[in-house]
């Protein structure tokens, strides 16, 4: 069974790449870039608890805590550099920078959803009687 962290770490990512602007449209009001660009350091301050609690919560599942690490380090490393910016001013160049997270998150939601796909297949696998995979491995052949 998976950790109940584990949820929760990927709800943040899903939540956070779904609130994001998917263009620059909007952002040139101050407001809206001011309010994206606090929301984004929220975001990455919750994400990298959730995930530093899942890898707690993980101890022993030596292959999923080396990819969370992996996560972890990614998260702690974007929001060094974005703490490191401060509130920059509205140019273009920054609306970019905007775009880059999105695109950023939206990879991260990637990984996580392909690693829930190896989980359920994992958790068939072990749920099959006798040992037998209710899956066939695609290998066997």
């Amino acid at each position: 069974m998976p950790p109940q962290f584990e949820p929760a770490v990927q709800r943040s990512i899903l939540d956070f790449a779904s609130a994001m602007p998917a263009t620059l449209e909007g952002l040139e009001d101050e407001v809206a870039f001011r309010r994206t660009w606090t929301a984004i350091d929220e975001q990455l301050s919750a994400m990298l608890t959730r995930v530093e609690s899942f890898i707690e919560a993980s101890e022993g599942r030596a292959r999923r805590e080396s990819e969370w690490e992996d996560q972890a380090k990614g998260i702690e490393n974007m929001l060094a550099v974005w703490r490191e910016m401060g509130h920059p001013p509205n140019t273009l160049d920054n609306r970019l920078l905007l775009q880059e997270m999105h695109t950023d998150i939206t990879l991260m939601r990637l990984v996580i959803e392909s690693n829930r796909c190896d989980e359920i297949e994992d958790d068939r696998q072990r749920a099959s009687p006798f040992g037998v995979p209710i899956l066939p491995d695609s290998d066997s052949d």
